[in-house]
Protein backbone atom coordinates (compact mmCIF):
# COMPACT_ATOMS: atom_id res chain seq x y z
CA UNK A 1 0.00 0.00 0.00
CA UNK A 2 2.58 2.58 -1.17
CA UNK A 3 1.33 6.16 -2.28
CA UNK A 4 -1.05 8.31 -0.70
CA UNK A 5 -4.52 6.94 0.46
CA UNK A 6 -7.52 7.68 2.82
CA UNK A 7 -8.16 4.57 4.71
CA UNK A 8 -11.92 4.18 6.04
CA UNK A 9 -11.35 1.08 8.85
CA UNK A 10 -14.51 -1.04 9.43
CA UNK A 11 -15.32 -3.04 12.65
CA UNK A 12 -17.02 -6.01 12.44
CA UNK A 13 -20.54 -6.46 11.07
CA UNK A 14 -23.02 -5.96 8.60
CA UNK A 15 -23.31 -2.51 7.37
CA UNK A 16 -26.52 -1.64 5.09
CA UNK A 17 -29.32 1.24 4.90
CA UNK A 18 -28.95 4.52 3.52
CA UNK A 19 -25.29 5.27 3.37
CA UNK A 20 -23.81 2.24 2.74
CA UNK A 21 -24.25 1.80 -1.19
CA UNK A 22 -23.35 4.00 -3.92
CA UNK A 23 -20.13 5.22 -2.70
CA UNK A 24 -18.61 7.57 -5.30
CA UNK A 25 -15.59 7.99 -4.55
CA UNK A 26 -14.89 10.18 -7.96
CA UNK A 27 -12.41 12.38 -9.70
CA UNK A 28 -10.10 14.64 -6.86
CA UNK A 29 -9.83 11.62 -4.70
CA UNK A 30 -6.47 9.64 -4.44
CA UNK A 31 -6.70 5.89 -3.54
CA UNK A 32 -9.46 4.96 -0.51
CA UNK A 33 -8.66 1.87 1.09
CA UNK A 34 -11.44 0.11 2.97
CA UNK A 35 -10.62 -2.70 5.41
CA UNK A 36 -12.11 -4.94 7.93
CA UNK A 37 -10.04 -4.08 11.56
CA UNK A 38 -10.64 -7.80 12.16
CA UNK A 39 -9.06 -9.14 8.94
CA UNK A 40 -12.08 -11.42 8.78
CA UNK A 41 -14.60 -10.88 5.90
CA UNK A 42 -16.93 -13.50 7.33
CA UNK A 43 -17.32 -10.54 10.00
CA UNK A 44 -17.44 -7.47 8.24
CA UNK A 45 -19.87 -7.18 5.45
CA UNK A 46 -20.72 -4.37 3.07
CA UNK A 47 -24.67 -4.98 2.36
CA UNK A 48 -25.77 -3.02 -0.59
CA UNK A 49 -29.46 -4.47 -0.73
CA UNK A 50 -29.67 -4.44 -4.41
CA UNK A 51 -27.87 -0.82 -5.42
CA UNK A 52 -25.03 -0.29 -6.83
CA UNK A 53 -22.09 -0.13 -4.46
CA UNK A 54 -20.02 2.35 -5.54
CA UNK A 55 -19.66 4.62 -8.90
CA UNK A 56 -17.17 7.26 -9.58
CA UNK A 57 -13.36 7.35 -11.24
CA UNK A 58 -11.33 7.20 -8.53
CA UNK A 59 -9.97 4.04 -7.36
CA UNK A 60 -10.75 2.23 -4.20
CA UNK A 61 -9.42 -1.24 -2.91
CA UNK A 62 -11.24 -3.39 -0.39
CA UNK A 63 -9.13 -5.57 1.90
CA UNK A 64 -10.34 -8.07 3.79
CA UNK A 65 -14.14 -6.88 3.35
CA UNK A 66 -17.28 -9.38 2.34
CA UNK A 67 -20.11 -8.14 0.30
CA UNK A 68 -23.30 -9.09 -0.06
CA UNK A 69 -26.93 -8.12 -2.44
CA UNK A 70 -24.53 -5.85 -4.70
Amino acid sequence: MDGEYDLIQLGDGVFTGAGNCELDYGTGFGEIIIRSESQDPLQCILDSAGAEFATGSGFARFLNVGFRNG
